[in-house]
């Protein structure tokens, strides 16, 4: 039996039948159950090769917007859960939304695979 690693529904029923799914790279093991601990080496090392680290996307985010002050954090410690304060110019007269895709274009697509979550927090700097 081959056993999707992620738990994604559909993305692991996709990943047991060896179908590519876009961008992401399904990780796989052969064996009856997960193991007793609940992890799997080889997906812990490709996860963490792939991660991106803090000043990958404070680089990003400083390219698209030169002004900006950009506060990185890693929430879990593991280089795929962050939170980022961004405050710069181009965000005045803008929508929060406006403001996040902002953010989001300036990351490039890195929402797919490379970077898990965000928690952003945008504003015009105060004068």
């Amino acid at each position: 039996m081959v056993a999707s690693v992620d738990g994604w529904g559909a993305w692991g029923v996709m990943a047991q039948r060896g179908i590519e799914c876009g961008a992401r790279r399904t990780l796989r093991w052969s064996g009856d159950a997960v193991p007793a601990d609940g992890t799997n080496a080889a997906a812990s090392e490709v996860a963490a090769a792939m991660a991106m680290k803090a000043h990958e996307i404070e680089s990003l985010i400083k390219a698209r917007l030169p002004d900006a002050r950009v506060t990185i954090s890693d929430l879990a410690g593991d280089g795929d859960h962050y939170a980022a304060t961004v405050v710069s110019s181009a965000f005045a007269g803008k929508t929060r939304v406006e403001q996040h895709q902002i953010v989001y274009e300036a990351l490039k697509g890195s929402m797919d695979g490379r970077l898990h979550a965000l928690a952003l927090q945008t504003s015009a700097p105060k004068d």
